[in-house]
């Protein structure tokens, strides 16, 4: 399941690189961030977005939400090739159970 979580994270943050805030918003199976807003967001940080290193995706957060199929994942993003205090959240779907991480 990790691994699977991991793609993910990599995945959305390869797209805030890119720009593709409509595409980010076309997976958003919830639609509560529309593709100005994200990119509002990120315009006001000054700074470049980097990969998260090996080490930052092993100690995401994650948290339950009141679905069994949905876990809130938090990890913080890393700007000039340091670890932020800004994160990234997002839900995470899956018919799996999360308990065993």
């Amino acid at each position: 399941m990790n691994l699977k979580i991991k793609n993910t994270i990599t995945c959305i943050v390869e797209l805030l690189q890119a720009k593709q805030w409509r595409t980010i918003y076309d997976y958003d199976f919830r639609k509560e961030i529309a593709p100005n807003e994200i990119e509002e967001s990120l315009a006001l940080i000054e700074s470049d977005l980097n990969l998260l290193p090996q080490e930052e995706l092993d100690r995401f957060d994650f948290y339950e939400t009141n679905k069994e199929s949905e876990i809130i994942v938090e990890v913080n993003l890393w700007y000039n090739n340091q670890r932020s205090n800004y994160t990234l959240s997002c839900i995470v779907r899956n018919n799996n159970n999360y308990k065993d991480r």
